[in-house]
């Protein structure tokens, strides 16, 4: 013999056919045998998907748009720039109805607190003669009228400030400043919410504290308690409409965003580099199925030459 050669298949498994004998005579590409290979069919077809699914995507990338699609994409910016107008005339709206109760709350507030219904000579504010009831069995009171006092300064120098900035703007402003103040007036809201919760937390404690002591709770603590829920009630409902407009201004604006870029994509094409992108994956799942369909031709074991088995 002028060559000879010890034939063994590149992979393993179950031998499905054997095509030769011993002694018999082949030619190059002759099928010696057969592994099962139907793992390896499956994942050829599985490429051959994969390469179809990449084509058809970068088809769709590539394909201009419509006048249908570009009428809908106009039609859908059109609709989230009136939604965005619609969310401003509710921001004021909403501002404005903020404004009704405001004035009231804060004069609940201070009435509540640095009123003078409680002292005798009238020289004394309600909270330090709250404070007096009970600060010589328990000064722990004394931290929860420093609280609800810094508390109310800092609302009443928001609302202060809200109230110019309220009325200085009005339904024509500009949308800037209509979000400005809509944000500022739900800021504001906290503060006197917040502030509301200390006065009613230290009148609270007062009250257990006097029960505690079986002592008398005054006719005017009771009616400041009811007058601070129901302060708390109104701003609590304010602080929810104004968050809710907030947050619909915030996605109109986003809503008017994506709705430009998705026309602007329409107009011009698909980017270059998502074009680059979906051919360099066409590529590779055309090596994909290279690789996959040579893996197939290793479960069929041939003869490389002519010669004799």
């Amino acid at each position: 013999a002028s060559n000879q050669v010890e034939i063994k298949p590149k992979v393993s498994g179950e031998v499905l056919y054997v095509g030769v004998k011993n002694g018999q005579e082949v030619w190059a590409g002759n099928l010696i045998a057969q592994i099962d290979s139907g793992d390896a069919q499956k994942a050829v077809r599985d490429a051959e998907t994969n390469l179809e699914t990449a084509k058809l995507s970068y088809e769709k990338l590539v394909k201009p748009a419509t006048t249908l699609e570009m009428l809908q994409a106009e039609n859908a910016l059109t609709q989230a720039q009136t939604n965005l107008e619609k969310s401003y005339d509710d921001g004021f709206n909403t501002v404005s109805n903020s404004f009704i109760d405001l004035p009231s709350v804060m004069s609940d507030l201070n009435s509540v607190l640095f009123g003078t219904t409680i002292s005798q000579n009238g020289g004394q504010t309600n909270i330090a003669a709250y404070a007096d009831m009970i600060k010589s069995y328990d000064d722990s009171v004394l931290r929860f009228k420093e609280s609800a006092e810094l508390k109310y300064a800092a609302a009443r120098n928001a609302y202060d400030k809200s109230f110019l900035s309220y009325r200085a703007t009005s339904r024509t402003s500009d949308s800037a400043t209509i979000k400005s103040l809509a944000g500022e007036t739900y800021n504001t809201a906290k503060t006197v919410a917040d502030a509301a919760k200390s006065a009613s937390d230290m009148l609270g404690f007062v009250k257990d504290k006097l029960t505690e002591k079986n002592l008398a709770i005054p006719s005017s603590l009771t009616t400041h308690q009811t007058t601070l829920s129901s302060a708390s009630s109104k701003i609590n409902s304010h602080l929810s409409s104004l968050l809710s407009v907030k947050n619909s201004i915030s996605s109109c604006e986003y809503s008017i965003q994506e709705k430009t870029e998705s026309l602007s994509v329409l107009k011009d094409g698909a980017d270059a580099f998502d074009v680059r992108s979906a051919q360099i994956s066409i590529n590779q799942k055309e090596d994909a199925l290279l690789d996959a369909k040579e893996k197939l031709s290793d479960y069929y074991v041939r003869a490389p030459f002519d010669g004799q088995i």
